[in-house]
């Protein structure tokens, strides 16, 4: 037992400061990659605005709110003392009399704006929802992300995602619907036993997940396998390597995968993170081969934290040489967490963004244009997720001092690139958290998620919103 507890206690040293020395390193890393937009500019925080003959202003940021603060400083040496503390860079009025005031950023052009009708002090009042109306966004790309994070930050580029995504009447109603049934049911034992012989649930796991687990298994995984299990219906956990490479997991369960098909039952697929880019192409190549042909029907695919391109670490990874040299020194140290640590640094190396998109665009041409997609996806877009011992707040609250990703992401992944590509399929539907990447360290409203009754409710709505989709479905309820 004793061994146990050391073990895990390892592991989860060892995975936090894993993920920040990967952060820490693209910090550096991205700097000198042409790919990357990095704009060093006057809204990174803090700032200060040198006034003659006036107190100075400082733009702070806020690690309680995570808002942005303008306050009037209290002595005129403050600016001074600010840059030496923290390597801080200033304005001052002859920069913006060279430059001139519109050469300045939107942002902060409208803060000094808003300061001089508002008095001392300010904090960010522009509503997402505003901002997607009045810039009229019709797409959310990763490259407005970066843009809106460079002027707004990284919370409030998250939170137009959000308005953005529920701006869309399709998306609305999937949020509407879920919260509607959830308050009706939380707290109850939900499961949907009268679907038990109409459907299957398939499940293709992420990076370093696996049915079976022990003491070490980290709770949000044993939860997820009991969530599912609950809901009352077969449910196939997909065979694979937990930390094997995409394609090599491809082909792994593309038998499994065409026997459960060919069972004749109807489909919902659930998949995590790199379980979902596995489970397209999969599913593709039987399709493309015709292996199924007593297949049912796919009814829908619930994507959770889908990796729909990779994760900026592990371009990082590929890039640098020390995450390469941690794995050997884990491998030969005698503690089971030590040896999944290795594991994970080795798997990293194959889910850069160039592996990741070219599975997708590739699985993307044979799909079935009549399934069903539900995104489910999350970003911090307050402090809650930051005040809980998630494992991925450390990740979170690093990125937003050192700005490493200079993009609204959910801790793994930039957005939107969590969503299956509307290239390849516009029937889905998307419902966004206040979480990380995990999604049960979140909040769906008022419903922590890492609550039992509050995460098997949504599990059960998402299903039940599926099979309300196909009126005989429905005749078997009755």
């Amino acid at each position: 037992m004793a061994r146990y507890l050391l073990s895990e206690m390892v592991m989860n040293v060892f995975f936090r400061a894993l993920l920040l020395i990967l952060i820490a390193l693209s910090s550096f890393a991205f700097a000198e990659d042409s790919q990357i937009i990095v704009r060093e500019d006057e809204s990174q925080f803090p700032r200060c605005l040198v006034r003659p003959g006036e107190k100075n202003l400082f733009f702070k940021w806020d690690n309680h709110t995570l808002t942005r603060v303008i306050q009037v400083s209290t002595s005129k040496k403050d600016c001074s003392q600010w840059k030496s503390r923290l390597s801080n860079k200033f304005i001052g009025w002859k920069k913006l009399n060279e430059d001139g005031f519109n050469s300045l950023p939107l942002r902060l052009r409208q803060d000094l704006e808003q300061v001089k009708a508002k008095g001392n002090i300010l904090r960010e009042d522009l509503t997402a929802e505003d901002f997607v109306k009045n810039q009229n966004i019709q797409s959310y790309t990763k490259e407005l992300n970066r843009d809106i994070t460079a002027d707004y930050g990284q919370i409030f580029s998250a939170q137009v995602f959000k308005a953005w995504i529920e701006s869309k009447a399709e998306n609305k109603d999937l949020r509407t619907t879920i919260l509607a049934t959830i308050r009706k049911n939380v707290g109850k034992e939900v499961s949907l036993p009268e679907l038990k012989d109409k459907i299957t649930l398939v499940v293709s796991f992420g990076l370093g997940w696996k049915e079976s687990y022990s003491k070490l298994t980290p709770y949000y995984i044993s939860e997820f396998i009991s969530d599912m299990k609950s809901l009352g219906m077969p449910v196939v956990f997909l065979k694979k390597n937990a930390w094997g490479t995409i394609n090599n997991n491809i082909q792994e369960i593309i038998p499994e995968l065409t026997d459960v098909l060919n069972q004749g039952k109807d489909i919902i697929f659930v998949s995590l993170c790199k379980g979902t880019p596995e489970i397209l192409a999969a599913e593709s190549e039987i399709m493309r081969n015709q292996k199924a042909p007593n297949m049912g029907r796919i009814l829908g695919h619930v994507n959770l934290s889908g990796m729909l391109s990779g994760t900026f670490f592990a371009d990082v990874t590929n890039s640098v040489l020390v995450p390469r040299l941690i794995a050997p020194v884990l491998k030969i140290l005698p503690l089971n967490a030590s040896q999944e640590m290795a594991k994970m640094i080795d798997a990293v190396k194959f889910i850069d963004s160039k592996t990741v998109e070219n599975v997708v665009n590739e699985a993307g041409q044979s799909l079935q244009p009549e399934t069903f997609y539900i995104n489910i996806t999350g970003a911090p877009m307050s402090d809650r997720v930051l005040h809980q011992n998630s494992p991925m707040a450390a990740v979170i609250k690093y990125n937003f001092v050192v700005k490493a990703l200079r993009s609204a992401s959910d801790g793994f992944i930039e957005l939107p690139n969590t969503l299956i590509p509307e290239k390849f399929s516009s029937n889905q539907a998307t419902l966004v958290l206040d979480s990380s990447h995990l999604l049960a360290d979140g909040y769906l409203d008022e419903f922590w998620l890492k609550e039992e009754a509050s995460r098997r409710a949504l599990y059960y709505s998402i299903v039940k919103y599926i099979s309300a989709r196909y009126p005989d479905l429905q005749e078997a309820k009755k």
